[in-house]
């Protein structure tokens, strides 16, 4: 049991990531009549299926109850230098210069520079205790961010950044990072900070082991000098990245390698939480190319990791759900009810490991809300029918979506898997 003034989780959202409006963007092209494309209904990075999470979750008492800490913001934006600590200076100075496939309006910049100061409101308080776990609604999102570049909707990397802030601000409590990120589309901007971690130690032990010659090498007391040996000879500590993702989406040919402390984990257009839905499309990749399992993808990810003998001070979840079935930008088949089991599955894994979720996509209107409910059940330690008040076994929305996944081994999916958001 969490003593009485910890809070099971904390929510951190505001009503100022709605004003972030991508304007009449489809995709790679505008609508108009010369070219014959016609306006939807949105653009796919749009308000709603994030605006609704809060509204289910308000209209259901979420917010009320005794082991749930609301922060409603307003934040203020993130400092310059927790901004730079992940990307470069020019970058931060006018994001709007270095923007691939990033739609924007004129409170943008402003907006997504407060996405980041929630997420580290949210980190400040796990580790002052107040939470277990915590759950940032935000808006831009972060994973696609590189230092120098925006993409795929993403301008400042929120999850970078924050990871970053308690490396710098809490070396001794935070060795060890560990990203994990369930979003259909790979995190290269995430895996990007998290190679350039790694880096940084590699140049800081081969500093300090000696191999860089100096005109005037530095004299340590004893002491000192036995704390650089135990860690020239430690294992590498800081952030390490494991990513699940849909095979050749976007970006193009990223997320195909895996090394030191970054791990991805490809999956087969159609994969379900057992198996793939179109057993023709499956047998096109050749043996050991990427998943067909969404379940059998975690356990092998998590068992790897589990070798390394590490264990994680923190875990950050790039929380994407846009692998579920009905999502407009992705071609994974999981459930609300297999978010639910994703979550157990971390932490069984890591049970005495406080988490952090960083909304990044999912962009089925209907589906998201009730997504995000099921992560939120498992993190209260409660079911969805009693955290939703719902009088059926399940939610009647989340039971439709379980009986279309079932039967949709013997459907034939469109060949789609060229689109790249």
């Amino acid at each position: 049991m969490l003593p009485i003034e910890v809070k099971r989780i904390g929510f951190y959202t505001s009503d100022q990531f709605w004003f972030h409006e991508d304007g009449n963007w489809q995709g790679y092209y505008d609508s108009d009549l010369e070219s014959g494309m016609q306006p939807g209904v949105g653009p796919y990075e749009s308000i709603a299926s994030k605006q609704r999470v809060h509204t289910l979750l308000s209209a259901k008492r979420v917010f009320k109850r005794p082991d749930v800490l609301y922060n409603p913001g307003p934040y203020r934006e993130a400092d310059y230098k927790v901004l730079t600590s992940v990307h470069l200076e020019k970058y931060v100075d006018d994001p709007t210069k270095y923007l691939e496939y990033v739609p924007y309006n004129k409170s943008t910049v402003s907006i997504a520079k407060s996405a980041v100061q929630c997420c580290i409101e949210a980190a400040e308080d796990i580790h002052q205790k107040k939470i277990k776990h915590g759950y940032c609604l935000v808006r831009p999102p972060g994973h696609h961010a590189k230092q120098s570049k925006g993409m795929g909707f993403c301008m400042f990397n929120n999850v970078a950044c924050t990871a970053e802030y308690l490396l710098r601000k809490y070396p001794k409590t935070y060795k060890n990072i560990l990203i994990l990120d369930i979003d259909v589309h790979h995190g290269n901007g995430t895996e990007e900070f998290a190679l350039s971690n790694y880096r940084k130690w590699e140049e800081y032990v081969y500093y300090l082991g000696g191999e860089q010659e100096l005109s005037s090498p530095p004299v340590y007391n004893e002491n000192v000098q036995k704390e650089i040996n135990d860690f020239i000879s430690s294992p590498y500590n800081g952030i390490h990245f494991i990513s699940w993702h849909q095979d050749n989406l976007y970006p193009i040919n990223s997320g195909n390698e895996s090394k030191n402390n970054v791990a991805n984990y490809k999956l087969v257009p159609g994969s379900g939480w057992f198996k793939h839905s179109d057993v023709n499309e499956e047998k096109k990749y050749k043996p050991n190319h990427a998943f067909t399992s969404y379940k059998q993808a975690i356990d092998v990810a998590l068992n790897n990791f589990k070798q390394k003998n590490i264990q994680p001070d923190l875990i950050l979840v790039s929380a994407g759900f846009d692998t579920y079935f009905q999502d407009p930008l992705g071609r994974m088949n999981l459930s609300g009810t297999h978010y639910e089991l994703i979550t157990e599955t971390f932490l069984k894994e890591f049970p005495n490991t406080p988490t952090l979720w960083i909304h990044e996509g999912g962009y089925s209107e209907l589906g998201v809300p009730f997504c995000v409910a099921h992560v939120l059940a498992v993190l209260l330690n409660t079911t969805i029918q009693k955290l939703l008040d719902l009088p059926s076994t399940t939610d009647v929305f989340d039971q439709e979506n379980l009986d279309i996944c079932n039967t949709l081994s013997d459907e034939k999916l469109e060949p789609n898997t060229t689109r790249q958001v």
